[in-house]
């Protein structure tokens, strides 16, 4: 069974995430906090993370480029969320080595698919530097 990480702050949408996913047949852990989320990834390599980038704590991007500084979790994918609709964040997203970035509201539909084409793809971008001071994580 594949296992993924949820991380999102509002409790509602997260519970109705981690519903659709474990009716996909995901194992799933849920963290509601940027701090929770680097705890629980330290310990742990889930198979995807799905995660809203306004986050308490670390935010999704920089919870994203830690990730993929870290060798043993490098090709993790990962799909942000946002409520927020903008080029800035998805190029930001891009450039950092997000799989994809779906923009909420979602159509479950849409987000089952791609969940499932980021789990089924082996090749996804790696990061560049990034063009926007954010805090280094040192861990």
């Amino acid at each position: 069974m594949k296992n993924i990480l949820i991380v999102e702050d509002d409790i509602q949408t997260a519970r109705l995430l981690q519903l659709l996913m474990e009716r996909e047949g995901f194992c799933v852990s849920t963290r509601y906090h940027g701090v929770d989320a680097i705890r629980f990834l330290e310990a742990n390599t889930p198979d995807l993370i799905l995660m809203d980038i306004q986050l308490p704590g670390y935010d999704g991007f920089e919870i994203l480029h830690w990730l993929r500084v870290k060798k043993k979790r490098q090709m993790v994918p990962v799909i942000l969320l946002t409520a927020y609709r903008s080029t800035y964040k998805r190029l930001l997203a891009a450039e950092l080595g997000a799989t994809d970035l779906i923009f909420m509201p979602f159509k479950v539909h849409d987000l089952v698919a791609r969940v499932h084409e980021a789990m089924n793809t082996a090749v996804f971008p790696l990061p560049t530097t990034p063009s926007w001071p954010f805090m280094a994580l040192n861990r």
